[in-house]
């Protein structure tokens, strides 16, 4: 039996070696599957914004996160037990917002909340300061948060 972070070997890579394993973050487990090799574990993701107090108010109640350091420069949150990836948003001066869809001003990173019901979420993401962009489809929608990131509710078959 695999285990969820493995894949079958494929003919070339079963040619190709121990090596090619090593170069791609692959080691071999038995059997002829292929592990993910970990480097580190992800701590923190970091927004840069112009408001970190207002934008941790945002995601705290858009992801269910608490505050546990707050200063004018820097925020950050954490999930149900202190669990990690911690959410941070530092200040930057003359801060530009991404412009989604366009990438005059790349989005360079969103964010995918999986919520149980879309219509649901809409209706308390907006009310918390999102930005309807009329995107998305059957099973995503996409918003942008008060300092004009994307993000997307995803539904739960997504």
């Amino acid at each position: 039996m695999r285990s969820a972070n493995s894949v079958a070997a494929s003919p070339n890579e079963a040619r190709d070696g121990e090596a090619h394993d090593r170069r791609r973050g692959w080691r071999r487990s038995g059997g002829g599957a292929y592990t993910a090799v970990m480097i580190g574990t992800l701590d923190v993701v970091v927004l840069d914004c112009p408001d970190p107090l207002l934008l941790a108010d945002f995601y705290s109640e858009l992801l269910g996160m608490r505050k546990v350091v707050s200063e004018p420069d820097w925020v950050e949150l954490v999930g149900r037990g202190d669990a990690r990836p911690i959410v941070a948003f530092q200040k930057v001066d003359d801060y530009r917002a991404p412009e989604w869809p366009s990438q005059d001003v790349p989005q360079q990173f969103h964010l995918d909340v999986k919520v149980t019901d879309l219509d649901a979420g809409e209706k308390q993401v907006l009310a918390i300061g999102a930005t309807l962009t009329g995107r998305g489809g059957e099973t995503f929608r996409v918003y942008l948060d008060p300092a004009g990131h994307p993000f997307c509710l995803i539904a739960p078959n997504d």
